[in-house]
Order: structure tokens, then sequence, then C-alpha cells
């Protein structure tokens, strides 16, 4: 009896054992299925460090961008067209245009020769700018003519009437077409470096064509200043003409003369001589501006030949100007 009950007491604990476990399971599977958070244990994987990775051979490089170098471009010589017309419409002086075509004779200029011009320096260094200053100097109308190629030669004559030597004298030469009010300008030096007391000399410029055939022309000053004391890289000359001879057509004029200079004994190493030629009314035809070889004659004289030629009417008369220097 006592064994019956001990028996007993043994399965009803087997069973309470297994109910639990039994409502454990459901429990956990209850849990689960009801969307519950499941927390997992984070994975941890090793970190690299970073190490120099070497630059493969033969792969580009990066390349510096070059620096623009103006180039040279070649110009082919047209009707009337002339060596100091030629530089400054490409905006060089003389001397640079003659130094980039030494083989090139300015009294023998014909068409179809062609000329190297060179990029104009580009000068890096500050510039002081030239304030004008008001000096009596009138500048007239410009008296343009059209060339045969549709351009336009255009002279403004200036007058010093000051009672001293001026210099950096620039101008704005301009044309308008009188229907729709439009304006062409460019501004311009004078072909010598200074302008004496009571002298006159031309600006020139040469509008390329297109260009409007009944367009007005103005000019102005926009430059000019008292010639600095003690320069001695400028000298005057004393030029006497000994003749002039204009052929029936008046259409060129040829001049010859000898050249001094005003201060005996100076150093100079050019010089520089400016054939202006006038109608009979009195306005600028032709202008002719040559840098001949200097050779001194024993007195002191140099000996010139220079022919001038009309873009436009007959030749009534010739001045010559000039300078020195070194």
């Amino acid at each position: 009896m006592r064994s019956m009950k001990k028996m007993t007491g043994l399965v009803v604990l087997m069973l309470m054992v297994l109910g639990i476990s039994a409502c454990s399971a459901e429990g956990q599977i209850a849990t689960e299925q009801s969307g519950g958070v499941v927390k997992l244990t984070p994975y941890h994987t090793a970190t690299l460090t970073a190490t120099d990775t070497p630059t493969p051979e033969g792969l580009p490089t990066n390349t510096p961008v070059p620096t623009v170098t103006a180039t040279p471009q070649v110009y082919e010589v047209k009707a009337n067209d002339t060596l100091i017309g030629i530089a400054v419409y490409f905006g060089l002086t003389l001397e640079e245009l003659q130094a980039a075509n030494p083989g090139v004779q300015p009294a023998l200029l014909t068409i179809g020769t062609k000329l190297t011009i060179p990029a104009p320096k580009v000068k890096t260094e500050k510039v002081s700018v030239v304030t004008p200053v008001p000096y009596a100097v009138t500048i007239g109308a410009p008296d343009c003519t059209l060339s045969l190629t549709g351009g336009y030669h255009c002279f403004a004559l200036v007058e010093n009437g000051e009672e001293t030597t001026l210099e950096n004298l620039t101008a704005e030469i301009t044309l308008t077409d009188p229907d729709s009010g439009e304006e062409i300008s460019q501004q311009v030096l004078l072909p010598l470096s200074r302008l004496a007391p009571g002298t006159s000399l031309p600006f020139y410029t040469y509008f390329v064509p297109p260009v409007v055939t009944n367009a007005t022309t103005s000019a102005r000053i926009l430059t000019v200043t008292e010639a600095r004391s003690g320069d001695n890289t400028v000298f005057s000359l004393v030029i006497n003409v000994d003749e002039v001879s204009i052929p029936v057509d008046g259409a060129s004029a040829k001049v010859t003369g000898t050249v001094a200079l005003e201060e005996v004994g100076s150093e100079t190493s050019f010089i520089t001589l400016l054939a202006v030629a006038y109608d009979a009314a009195g306005r600028v035809i032709g202008m002719r501006r040559v840098s001949p070889q200097l050779e001194w004659g024993i007195e002191g004289n140099f000996e010139f030949e220079v022919t001038v030629y009309s873009i436009g009417g007959i030749i009534d008369r010739v001045e010559v100007l000039g300078e020195a220097g070194k």
C-alpha cells in the first residue's frame, strides 16, 4: 500500500514536470510569432588599416596648363598700303615692323609683298598713366579717302601752338554712320615722337573694309605732355630741301636734300624722316616715314632722297620733318 502511494506520487511529479516544459515551449513559440524583436549578437569584423598604395607606372599625371604664346602672322601688302600704316593698324611701331622684316625696303613696298607681323609686346611691369594737361594744341577734322580695297585712309592734322616742344601725343579718329549712328574708332600715335613749337604733323590711320562710304569723321586729342628737359635720347634736325620733283599727274613727289644735327656732336644711332604731301587746298593726301641708315658726311651732313605717294588727289607741295635718336 505504501508502495502504491509512492509510485502514484512519482507519476504525478513527472506529469507536472512535463506540463511545465510544454507551457514554456508554447510560450516561446507564441512570442516569436507575435512579432517580438530577437536580440542578435553583432559580428565584429577586423578593421583595415590604411596603407600607402604605390602609383602604378605609366599612368598619366596632371599636366600644367600651357602658357599662351602670341604667334606672329603674315600680312600681304595691298594697294596704297604703307609700312607705317600697316604698323599702326597692327599696334606696332615702325621699328618693330622693320625689325621683323629686315629685307623689306619702305621705299620699295610692292603689292603682294608678305610681311611678318610680330605679336605686340606684352608689358608686365607697371606703367605710369600719362594724364593729359591743357595745352594749346589743335586737331582738325580728319580728311579720309576711300581706298581701292574699300577701306579708309584718314589723316588728322595737329598743330602745336605752344612755345615749347610737346611729346606723348595720341589721338582718336572716329567714323560715324549717319544713318545708324554706329561708330568705329581707332587710337593712333604721332609718326614722330615730338612736335616742335609752331609745327604741324598728321595723325594717320587706316580703317579696313567694309566701311560706310558716307561716314562722318571726327578726331580728338587723347594725351599730350611737355617734352622732358635734359632728355638726351631725341635730337632735333636741321633739314634743307634742295628739290621737290612732282610729275604731271601729281600722284607722287620725290624730295632730295640734306640733314644735319641741330646740336653738333650729339651721339645718334638713327634718324627718322617724314615727308608729308599736301594738295592745293592744304589737305594731307600722302605721308611717307623712312629711317635710312646713317652715313654722315665730312661736314656732318646727311643726304636724303624720299618719294611720297598720294592716296587721292594731286600733290601740290611736300614738307619734310624729322628727328634723330639713340
